[in-house]
Formats: structure tokens, sequence, C-alpha cells
């Protein structure tokens, strides 16, 4: 169920980064959680000009530990990581996504 990750398009949406089961349905929860972002009149009216894309969602696994190892390659140290609830440099889902072969 997981997108092929070429797919995303980085800077026209929102993606959740999110670590579950197999049996997620990403679709369902993908317009769920656009709903809930579009109660926000700031979010709703960038949807609506088109500025924005229906928010996406990327099942990841091993989510800490990609986290951890991309922050590292950002420059950070170990001990001042913080998990962030928002990120807003591009990149992400690179560090998230096994290469394609």
């Amino acid at each position: 169920m997981l997108k092929n990750p070429r797919a995303f398009k980085a800077g026209s949406c929102q993606i959740l980064l999110l670590e579950a089961g197999a049996c997620v349905e990403v679709t369902q929860l993908s317009h769920l959680l656009d709903k809930m972002l579009r109660a926000n009149f700031h979010y709703d009216y960038c949807r609506k000009l088109g500025q924005l894309d229906i928010a996406e969602i990327m099942v990841v696994h091993d989510g800490v530990t990609k986290y951890l190892s991309a922050c590292q390659r950002r420059g950070m140290r170990m001990g001042n990581i913080k998990p962030a609830v928002l990120q807003v440099e591009l990149g992400w889902v690179e560090d998230f996504v096994a290469p394609l072969k």
C-alpha cells in the first residue's frame, strides 16, 4: 500500500510519516487527515487556491532509527536530537524510504 516514493511531490503537500502495521488504509486515512487539516482556515484557503495538494500519508518502518540517522547526517549530535512534530526542511521522505533498484 506504500506509494512509489518517487511519486511524492515535495513542497506541494503535507506528508505524514506514519509507523503502522500493514493493514493501514492509507487512502482513507489521507482523506481523513485532509478533512481535519481543512478545519484550519489558512490550510483550507491554500487548498482552495491550489497551492497545496491533498495531504499524503507514507507508512514507514523503523522510523525512530531512520529519523535519528537522518538528523545525524544533517549535523546534529545524538544527545541533542529531540523528536519534532513538524519538519519544514525538504528531503525527509528520502530518509525514510530505501532507494529503488
